[in-house]
């Protein structure tokens, strides 16, 4: 039988196998049966540990290589650059406010889409070169 770890005490629980399971912790008495207890396989746990730092490690170098590193508003992790989306021109209806006169954004551009690493929501931004179009179309 499996060696049990007592949720409360985190002492490790060894019973007598004619005996049968303990109800009770017999190091801190609570109660090791019902809704309080969480039976985890250690083997995935630290197989699920070990991909983690992984992912982890793994993001680090990838945000160490983006020019940008944005924030996502949701979590407040860092989000990675996943790629560029080219919008074609029958794609896209721009808006032309009265202020300016003309579109604000006109297609074709491009759009750099970032995921974040801890929450996976996707982010889409201007790429820079469609960024600066809108500030030359914007003061003019």
């Amino acid at each position: 039988m499996e060696p049990v770890i007592c949720p409360w005490c985190d002492t490790e629980i060894v019973w007598d196998e004619e005996i049968g399971p303990e109800e009770e912790c017999p190091h801190c008495n609570n109660e090791l049966k019902g809704y309080r207890t969480l039976q985890v396989q250690i083997d995935s746990v630290t197989e699920d540990d070990e991909q983690m730092s992984r992912y982890e490690e793994t993001v680090e170098q990838v945000l160490d290589q983006q020019e940008e590193v944005p924030e996502c508003m949701y979590c407040r992790e860092y989000m990675v650059l996943a790629g560029k989306q080219a919008t074609a021109p029958n794609a896209f209806q721009p808006n032309a406010p009265e202020a300016v006169g003309q579109p604000i954004v006109e297609a074709p551009f491009n759009v750099n889409m970032y995921v974040c690493t801890g929450c996976f929501q996707v982010t889409y931004v201007l790429s820079a070169e469609d960024r600066q179009k809108m500030i030359n179309r914007l003061s003019r």
